[in-house]
């Protein structure tokens, strides 16, 4: 939840499968709610389940207004999340006249390929629903970078988004080893350039440092 002031964000949808952490997320729900008067007039909301099933049946049964500025983030440990959930999400809206839900999606990089190499039964098929095609062997062996660029062209191809960028989260600064690449798709023209500023921001204060330039992301 954000801690930011001015909270312009006022409706949250948390999609957790472990059921122990639920708890968590409804004390997290509650202690952002006491802080803030006007608590009536917000939404938080704790969805038990695996999220490539309740995320869609919740967007079916409430969907996003067209004009409705929206957030999605894919905070998956490796592979849990389905690229048929990827785009439920992106084709959700945009289509007449409104912006794409803007999307955070971590891809894990630090420890993807044992992680995969770890399964003993039904890999195709895991990988299938992760990747959303056949090729994934094509895609790790990629290298680190590579990784990153190519699933950023795929947003911006495959789910037709105008912007996508990828922001390697580091382990130890800017020497340190990438343990995800952070996929920052979006429709909105600022989207990237705010983005990229916030990134740097961070950066600065000791937290990340990008070893990619702001002309390698080609921002404009």
């Amino acid at each position: 939840m954000t801690e930011n002031e001015p909270a312009w964000l006022r409706n949250f949808y948390l999609f957790e499968k472990d059921k122990s952490k639920i708890k968590t997320l409804e004390t997290l729900r509650e202690n952002y709610l006491l802080r803030h008067a006007d608590r009536e007039k917000r939404v938080v909301e704790v969805v038990e389940g695996d999220c490539n099933l309740t995320l869609p049946a919740f967007l079916k049964a409430y969907p996003i207004r067209e004009k409705e500025a929206s957030f999605c983030l894919f905070d998956q440990r490796s592979t849990e999340c389905d690229w048929a959930t990827v785009q439920t999400i992106a084709s959700h809206k945009g289509s007449a006249g409104g912006h794409k839900i803007e999307l955070f999606y971590f891809l894990a990089q630090g420890w993807i390929d044992r992680a995969i190499k770890s399964w003993k039964i039904d890999v195709e098929q895991r990988c299938k629903k992760w990747w959303g095609k056949d090729d994934v062997h094509g895609f790790l062996e990629l290298s680190s970078h590579e990784r990153g660029r190519l699933m950023a062209e795929r947003f911006k191809i495959e789910l037709g988004y105008n912007y996508s960028y990828p922001f390697p989260i580091q382990q130890e600064g800017h020497r340190g080893r990438i343990m995800f690449w952070m996929i920052h798709a979006s429709d909105h023209g600022r989207a990237s350039e705010l983005m990229w500023q916030a990134y740097r921001h961070i950066g600065a204060g000791g937290g990340v440092n990008d070893p990619i330039t702001q002309t390698q992301l080609d921002l404009k």
